[in-house]
């Protein structure tokens, strides 16, 4: 509903109540939680806090449940690192959370574990494109897409692909217009809001090679 506001008053009774009944998972959710909102309001320092302290929480639940609900809370707060400039930061974030997919969660399929992992590796893509290390940005990311692509989520393929072509148009790689092509068209078939953001980094590819020629 866009309320960002009656969000946070919301997840701040859910955090108390979490609390007062000792349940660190619904405690480590409600932070989550609560941080999206912040993050909405502008206030991205203390969403970052609240992730963080999330992430502490569930991070002393021993269920399946509470290694999922961190590895979310993990690839949100390193997400959030990023895009305020700290990818260094993030990609520390995003490697944790892919240690925790690497050593399996109990009483989760390996499909499963695999999806989080890909989603990690997509990450740690965009945290190395943002420091430029293009040639390990790429290999992260063409990883993530085969896992997506694999596993038939159309959605994720073409964001990962999305990220994929923006990496190799930063190379100057031969695949990447068409790389970005399949995404800007998959993306607004599938009426992502992504898909703006592939045509412009389409249009700005164009616009620099049409200025090399």
């Amino acid at each position: 509903m866009h309320d960002p506001h009656a969000a946070l008053t919301s997840a701040d009774a859910a955090l108390a109540v979490a609390r007062q009944c000792g349940d660190g998972l619904q405690e480590g959710w409600a932070l989550g939680h609560g941080a999206g909102a912040l993050h909405r309001l502008g206030r991205a320092e203390e969403a970052q806090d609240r992730l963080r302290e999330g992430a502490r929480c569930l991070a002393s639940q021993a269920s399946p449940q509470g290694r999922l609900a961190e590895l979310t809370t993990l690839n949100s707060l390193g997400t959030l690192l990023r895009q305020t400039g700290r990818a260094a930061e993030a990609l520390d974030i995003h490697r944790r959370s892919e240690r925790i997919c690497r050593a399996g969660v109990p009483g989760r399929t390996g499909e499963v574990i695999g999806l989080y992992h890909a989603v990690a590796r997509q990450q740690i893509g965009n945290d190395l494109a943002a420091l430029e290390r293009w040639d390990e940005a790429e290999a992260s990311l063409r990883q993530a897409l085969a896992a997506f692509e694999a596993a038939q989520m159309p959605v994720w393929v073409e964001q990962a692909r999305l990220d994929l072509g923006q990496v190799l148009g930063a190379m100057g790689h031969p695949e990447a217009r068409e790389t970005l092509r399949t995404a800007r068209d998959a993306l607004a078939a599938l009426r992502s809001p992504r898909q703006v953001e592939a045509a412009a980094a389409l249009a700005a590819l164009d616009e620099a090679t049409a200025g090399t020629v």
